[in-house]
């Protein structure tokens, strides 16, 4: 499902793409829509070398708690230094 999350974001955008989820989906799939979206938007900011108390701090302007925003930023380190 990530792939199609993907391709959705990447044909509508992310706040489109968010409606588009929203309405043909249940709250779960939404849910694993927007932390997808938010672990992209992580990764965006570390490759644009942001600081991470920068990123948390944008994470929980969208509404996420500290822990999930540390833990988002985390997943996406672990990511890149897997893949490279």
């Amino acid at each position: 499902m990530i792939k199609t999350f993907d391709l959705l974001i990447e044909i509508a955008g992310d706040k489109q793409a968010r409606k588009i989820v929203a309405e043909i989906a249940n709250k779960q799939v939404l849910a694993d829509f927007d932390r997808h979206s938010d672990y992209l938007f992580v990764r965006k900011l570390l490759t644009e070398r942001t600081p991470r108390p920068v990123i948390r701090d944008k994470l929980i302007d969208a509404g996420n708690s500290e822990r999930s925003a540390y833990r988002l930023i985390e997943r996406a380190l672990q990511k890149s230094f897997n893949t490279a």
